[in-house]
């Protein structure tokens, strides 16, 4: 009797270690596929972050081809430029006047002399410092003719002043003309000229 106690202790003792392996093991596959739940969701999230990336690239992409269409394809014209340089001229103050004058001029502008073609200001810095002692003032001109170039960004706008209405370019109390050349959104050229009122030139003439 003694004996079959021992074997069906044994018995009960296998049983629970067959129960609690099969516990075990239920356990480790619970857990298996709980992480593989999760790898699938984290490759999920990395593949619907990489699809949206993706698209953000192409339409950032997109939008840069775009703007970099739209700016090769707009330039400000003469008349533009030199309507931003009178205003500038004649209502800009402080220590930044010289700068506002120079946005629209190239750094390798040229003031020439319409009659003799001869160089008078050469490059930016140079126009700069030949502006740092004139004020500004009323530079209203009384005829204006602007004149483009076919098939190019350069264009062309002739302006004819009275005396002392002249913006800081040509002889201040002579009637004047100015020609300036433009390309690019940059006034690169101008030329100036007085107008002299024994032969018969004038401002009103």
């Amino acid at each position: 009797q003694q004996q079959q106690q021992q074997q069906q202790q044994q018995q009960q003792q296998q049983q629970k270690q067959q129960q609690q392996q099969r516990q075990h093991d239920d356990n480790d596959t619970e857990n298996e596929n709980e992480r593989q739940h999760v790898d699938n969701d984290d490759q999920e999230e990395q593949q619907s972050h990489a699809k949206r990336a993706a698209q953000v690239e192409e339409v950032e992409s997109a939008a840069a081809v775009k703007d970099s269409a739209s700016a090769a394809a707009f330039h400000f014209s003469a008349v533009q430029l030199v309507n931003h340089f009178l205003e500038c001229f004649e209502s800009a103050t402080g220590d930044r006047r010289l700068d506002k004058l120079m946005e629209c001029f190239a750094e390798n502008v040229v003031i020439s002399s319409l009659k003799s073609g001869k160089t008078l200001i050469d490059g930016k810095a140079a126009l700069s410092r030949s502006f740092a002692n004139v004020e500004g003032h009323d530079c209203s001109s009384i005829f204006r003719v602007f004149l483009e170039k076919a098939a190019s960004n350069v264009t062309f706008v002739v302006d004819v002043h009275e005396a002392g209405k002249l913006p800081g370019l040509g002889v201040p109390d002579k009637d004047g003309v100015l020609m300036y050349r433009c390309e690019n959104s940059e006034i690169t050229h101008v030329w100036g000229a007085s107008l002299a009122k024994a032969k018969g030139l004038s401002a009103e003439t």
